[in-house]
């Protein structure tokens, strides 16, 4: 009984002290990891590498009308242009009856097509899977410098034919990234 609690202290002891160093280890480099990710995030939230991300341009939230080409290009100077290739992925023809545009671009003739390739109450026939090109020229563009950030929020009225019956509907998405 004796030898069994000699074996058994000296077993405690021996394991206790590596149990410590190592809980200590962990505690002490664990805190330092912790603080730096929480300064990292702090950094990154309040923008401090954004510098990484000013190649990006983006074009979202449409849903039947996509984005063919991820990339929108806003090119500034004195003959300033943004363009945009998006898709007609509804899997029917469409007519677009109306283009709008706010923000960056400002275009509200209604009804009007011109930043489509059209004009004054001109409807565009576009196919399913085919692109549409949208335009937005100096005259409608906020006139940003290089590396600005732009964003244009864009809706597109068209109609489209559902069992026999024509629906009018309304697509909204954004144009966003940094002036090239």
């Amino acid at each position: 009984m004796v030898l069994y609690y000699y074996f058994l202290s000296s077993f405690m002891r021996f394991s206790s002290g590596k149990g410590q160093g190592a809980m200590e280890y962990l505690t002490t480099y664990g805190w330092a990891v912790l603080v730096i990710l929480v300064v990292g995030v702090a950094l990154w939230k309040m923008g401090i590498f954004s510098h990484l991300s000013k190649t990006v341009s983006r074009c979202n939230d449409f849903e039947e009308i996509k984005c063919f080409d991820p990339t929108v290009q806003y090119i500034s100077g004195s003959s300033r242009v943004l363009n945009a290739t998006l898709t007609n992925a509804l899997g029917s023809t469409i007519h677009i009856t109306n283009v709008e545009a706010r923000e960056d671009c400002v275009f509200t003739n209604n009804p009007d097509t011109t930043l489509m390739g059209g004009g004054p109450g001109v409807n565009i026939s576009v196919d399913a899977g085919n692109i549409i090109h949208f335009t937005c020229p100096t005259a409608n563009l906020a006139d940003k410098p290089v590396g600005d950030p732009f964003s244009v929020e864009v809706t597109i009225t068209y109609r489209e034919t559902v069992a026999g019956e024509e629906l009018t509907r309304k697509e909204s998405g954004r144009l966003k990234g940094f002036a090239e």
